[in-house]
């Protein structure tokens, strides 16, 4: 037994979960910035990371599809250019293999994922001039009328690899006439793509007869799909939203073929259905989270989640469902009044008054039942400052673990932490970004037990973007970093390249 540390009734005698820290490691270049997005592991428990990258050094391996870094763009916005990395590693951190994939302009990916033949599938955003390839669904370039001042043009894309990383098996832009980007997407067991993007309520050729929505509701919307397994056509696609601005950057898929997003939203008329939790918008923005028909054409449930201020699941990687289909959620919340259930870990907020979210807040993690009648559980978690969370899984026995970062010192931590005090900048109500440390949380299947958390970061801007377990009970976690003491272990990368922003790959274990 151990002592846990609870914010509703504090130190009980109840039994903890220990881990130990596998590997930890950097990976980057020395030209720019370098961040991972996105991470997903196989049935070998072999690590595939992606994200961005702004360095001709990243690191890349023989025989990789492009070793190569583009920056020859001309319409890549403010930030310049940037070109997508997707790298394997095995189950110790070593490198497999690694790969550049891009064109000239501004590309990233956010969401990866890889099926049972170990093929891999890559999604986010794109200018002019990424690789594609004939016969998919839209090869050619369809971005904004208005480019971005800070990207440039851009297009959500989907790129299909080789298990080996050698090779493009297809590739295709999925945009509309407007900026728009792939936030997240899932594969069923027969190979079919579903995927959640963002745009700006331009009409959209991909949107099919009969479904949901087939006109862009106005605002910013999100667009839902499926794309078949040879990346050829769209089965189907929708728009989700109000007449406000929609944001939905997470998605799963259920064993039945229903794709379920979470995201979050400022319109007091977005779709939600009858029985739903809750049905009316109590803030400027609310949490939502919806389920859809296999055929893309009805809700199954939608509800919102929130409280009287500002309310979102997580920007990306906010959704996991667990072995009965329940909807496992991350997000933020500047409200005092969110919903939490009785005897969850903690019910009070911590995260003061002053601002938005941005600027102060906490995380929370809610559990809502399969048909979205019913908040199951629903906990908040955080300190007096700033408190986010990005990356959720859920185990086969519940357990649920979180990704993020906080700007907090007294942000909860457990007997067993690896990192027991706050070692980032301390900025309780400044900027969005500049300090902070990167958390690894788990919880217990009701919410109500702090199983293991801790800081993991060093005297610099450390945060976790992602998360995925493997079948042993392991979590990875992958971000970025600018400390240049970031805290490794076991290293592909003991050091940085010399980068402002490194990408980190971390392992975590179960102790016995």
């Amino acid at each position: 037994m151990a002592l846990v540390w609870t914010l509703t009734g504090g130190l009980e005698a109840r039994a903890a979960q220990g881990y130990a820290l596998g590997f930890s490691t950097y990976l980057g270049g020395s030209g720019g910035e370098d961040t991972a997005r996105a991470v997903a592991v196989d049935a070998e428990g072999n690590i595939f990371v992606a994200g961005g990258t702004r360095s001709a050094d990243f690191p890349t391996t023989a025989g990789a599809y492009s070793r190569t870094y583009d920056a020859s763009g001309r319409s890549a916005g403010a930030r310049g250019p940037m070109d997508v990395f997707v790298t394997k590693l095995d189950p110790q951190g070593r490198i497999l293999w690694s790969t550049l994939l891009g064109g000239p302009n501004y590309d990233r990916a956010y969401t990866v994922r890889v099926d049972r033949q170990g093929f891999v599938y890559v999604g986010g955003r794109a200018g002019e001039g990424f690789p594609t390839t004939p016969g998919t669904v839209q090869p050619q370039f369809a971005g904004d009328q208005r480019p971005n001042g800070a990207y440039g043009k851009q297009d959500g894309f989907i790129t299909k690899l080789s298990p080996d990383g050698s090779r493009v098996v297809w590739s295709t832009y999925f945009g509309t006439p407007g900026p728009a980007i792939i936030r997240d997407m899932d594969i069923d067991a027969q190979g079919a793509i579903y995927l959640v993007m963002i745009e700006l309520s331009h009409p959209s050729a991909h949107v099919t007869r009969g479904a949901l929505r087939e006109r862009p509701p106005g605002g910013m919307d999100s667009l839902v799909a499926k794309v078949s397994p040879d990346g050829s056509r769209a089965v189907w696609c929708t728009y989700l939203g109000g007449s406000g601005r929609d944001l939905a950057p997470s998605l799963r898929v259920d064993s039945s073929g229903q794709p379920v997003v979470a995201g979050s939203t400022f319109s007091p008329d977005f779709p939600v259905t009858g029985g739903a939790f809750q049905r009316q918008l109590r803030g400027k923005q609310d949490a939502f989270v919806a389920k859809l028909a296999a055929d893309g054409s009805r809700l199954v449930y939608a509800t919102l989640l929130g409280g009287s201020n500002e309310d979102g699941a997580a920007g990306k990687h906010g959704l996991a469902l667990d072995a009965s289909g329940r909807a496992c959620v991350v997000g933020f919340t500047s409200s005092p009044d969110f919903p939490t259930t009785p005897g969850a870990f903690q019910r009070r907020y911590a995260g003061g008054m002053t601002g938005t979210w941005r600027e102060t807040g906490d995380r929370f993690a809610a559990i809502v039942s399969a048909d979205g009648s019913r908040l199951e559980a629903a906990t908040l978690l955080g300190g007096n400052a700033r408190d986010g969370g990005e990356g959720i899984e859920v185990d086969a026995a519940g357990r649920v673990y979180l990704g993020g970062m906080t700007f907090s010192g007294d942000f909860p931590v457990t007997g067993s932490a690896i990192q027991s005090r706050y070692g980032g900048a301390s900025r309780p109500h400044g900027p969005l970004w500049g300090g902070g440390d990167a958390t690894v949380v788990v919880f217990s299947p009701d919410l109500r037990r702090l199983l293991f958390s801790t800081y993991m970061g060093g005297s610099g801007e450390d945060l976790f973007r992602a998360c995925a377990l493997t079948a042993k009970g392991e979590m990875v976690l992958v971000g970025s970093t600018t400390s240049k003491d970031w805290p490794t272990k076991n290293a592909t990368q003991s050091s940085p390249a010399g980068g402002p922003d490194e990408v980190i790959v971390a392992k975590f274990h179960p102790l016995d």
